[in-house]
């Protein structure tokens, strides 16, 4: 067998285990954010749902602390008395996997049950994925808290 032929053959080899490699690699990374991201979503809900607003407001960006003190978070939320009694992460979607962030969807019904779904987009802030904007999917009222 001459030796181009050869080559060739073990190039495209290489080259496909390569484009495999790569492609799992990428899903892998994918599964490991959606589910932390996943983590994170239901953490907040429950925060919420508990009444612990302190906790739900420490698992918001940077950004939002910054635009949000958390007296204004809090204080809203302990004087509704609408609060999440129950919720469901349905998804984590990724709407571009190299420029955007991660959106997770979340159906939650409040102690009246009405029925709401959320998109929250999270950010990734020091190791830690943190709830950074989301809206009302629905409506697209854009929302910091539910």
């Amino acid at each position: 067998m001459p030796a181009m032929k050869l080559f060739q053959r073990h190039w495209a080899w290489i080259s496909a285990s390569t484009a495999l490699l790569v492609a799992s690699v990428v899903v892998l990374v994918a599964i490991l954010i959606r589910n932390a991201v996943a983590g994170q979503s239901g953490a907040y809900a429950e925060a919420l749902r508990t009444g612990d607003f302190n906790a739900a407001y420490d698992m918001l960006c940077d950004q939002t602390h910054q635009q949000l003190a958390r007296e204004d978070f809090v204080q809203p939320q302990v004087e509704d008395p609408q609060r999440i009694a129950s919720y469901e992460v349905q998804s984590v979607s990724f709407p571009s996997m190299l420029t955007g962030r991660p959106v997770a969807r979340v159906w939650a019904q409040d102690t009246s049950h009405n029925e709401y779904h959320y998109e929250w987009t999270f950010t990734l802030e020091n190791g830690h994925w943190r709830m950074c904007g989301g809206k009302l999917a629905e409506e697209g009222v854009e929302v910091v808290q539910p």
